[in-house]
This record gives structure tokens, C-alpha cells and sequence, in this order.
């Protein structure tokens, strides 16, 4: 990651942590999980553990008036490996293609509580709130690979930074231990317009998508 990137990323950061510090009536989900690929790399198999990577993540809820609606804003960082056997005329395996892959993402979206009892703003201890939401954003993504970096037999492999739009949904539960914290699992599934999230390019006709998943922790401020 260049200089002026990791600089404005730090003072987003920055701007985020003021907020909360600020901020009413205020959800903020920090998350750490695993990252996997469904593209190229995947593509009719299973996932491989070498294709699991680490998520990390800082999520806000701002509640609207009906508290069970909320806007969101998130920022994201998945460090994603993957591994596929690279293949010529005649089903030959003409070697291994590897990467890892570093994604960035700042995006917003909305989410929906299906607790009635969030409708105030009520937290307390032992209270369960699980949620969908969907957002889109931008994302900034680069890859490092143990391949040639040149077009060959249709597909071509790439390590410059790149960047793009994403969409993506989610899912997931929070149990409150009190009236501020609570524990929580998330699963999101983030679509790109983009076939080189992996580093590669050209294999198949579908642009690549990201699973994410994990624990969460919950603070609310009052």
C-alpha cells in the first residue's frame, strides 16, 4: 500500500474514532474473522485452507427514528490467499498459480433489526438482535503472485493496485451482555465488478466475489 493511501485510510480512521467519541444513539461493531475467495481460484471446488485469509473490520449503526432501521458505514480490510492449478489445451497442468491479495473497502449501506424491542434504542443484558443489511462502496485491491506477469492463453495475471465498486450483503446476530456491550457472528458476501480480485484475469465470464465471516464485539453509545 503506497504512502498517500495508508495516510488518508489513517485519517479516515481518525475521523471515524472522533465520531464515536461524539456521537449519540451510536452502534460501533468491531470485527475480526476469515476471508475467502469464490472466483477463479475456487472455481468448481471446495474451499482450500489455503484460501482462507484474515477480516478485519470497523462497522457503524447510526438508528433512525425507528431504531430497527439503521444507516451504516464501514471500514474494511481482508488479506485473502488462494491457490489453483493452471491449465492448457489437453486438461495438461502447466503449473500452480498462488496468490495473496490485500482488499480495502469503505462503504454504506443500511441494515435492518429484526428485534421489535430495538425500536427505542433499548439495549440491555441478554437481548438478541439479529440483522440483514446491504451496501456498496469502494475498494482498493492488490495482489501479489508467484507467476509471470504476462498475458498467456487467454488469461492474464496482474499485480498493480487496482480500484473499483463493490456490493455487498450481510448477515448477522448480536447478544447484548449489557446495556453498552455485546458479542456477536457476521457472514457477508461482497460482489465486485472486477475479475482480477484474485489477481487473475480471464479464466471465467464472472467478475469475483469475497466471503467474510466471524465474531463480532458491540458497543452502543448513550
Amino acid at each position: 500500500m503506497n504512502q498517500p493511501t495508508l495516510r488518508n485510510g489513517l485519517l479516515l480512521l481518525a475521523f471515524l474514532i472522533s465520531s464515536c467519541l461524539v456521537a449519540q444513539d451510536l452502534i460501533l461493531d468491531m470485527r475480526a474473522g476469515i476471508s475467502a475467495f469464490r472466483s477463479e481460484t475456487s472455481k468448481n471446488a471446495d474451499f482450500l485452507i489455503e484460501e482462507l485469509g484474515q477480516d478485519f473490520s470497523l462497522h457503524l449503526s447510526f438508528p433512525l427514528d425507528n431504531a430497527q432501521w439503521s444507516i451504516t458505514g464501514e471500514l474494511g480490510y481482508s488479506h485473502t490467499m488462494g491457490e489453483r492449478d493452471l491449465i492448457r489445451g489437453n486438461n495438461v497442468i502447466v503449473g500452480i498459480y498462488k496468490t495473496t491479495a490485500i482488499h480495502y473497502f469503505l462503504g454504506a449501506g443500511v441494515r435492518y433489526v429484526f428485534s421489535k424491542d430495538a425500536q427505542n434504542y433499548n439495549l440491555y443484558s441478554g437481548q438478541f438482535l439479529p440483522y440483514l443489511g446491504v451496501s456498496v462502496g469502494g475498494v482498493n485491491f492488490q495482489n501479489s503472485t508467484n507467476r509471470e506477469l504476462v498475458p498467456a492463453n487467454g488469461f492474464e495475471i496482474s499485480e498493480k493496485m487496482h480500484w473499483g465498486l463493490a456490493t455487498q450483503a450481510e448477515a448477522g446476530f448480536t447478544v447484548m451482555l449489557n446495556d453498552q456491550w455485546g458479542l456477536g457472528g457476521y457472514m457477508s458476501w461482497r460482489l465486485g465488478f472486477s475479475d482480477l480480485w484474485d489477481g487473475i484475469d480471464g479464466l471465467t465470464q464472472y467478475d469475483d466475489w469475497l466471503v467474510r465471516g466471524g465474531i463480532s464485539v458491540t458497543y452502543g453509545f448513550d
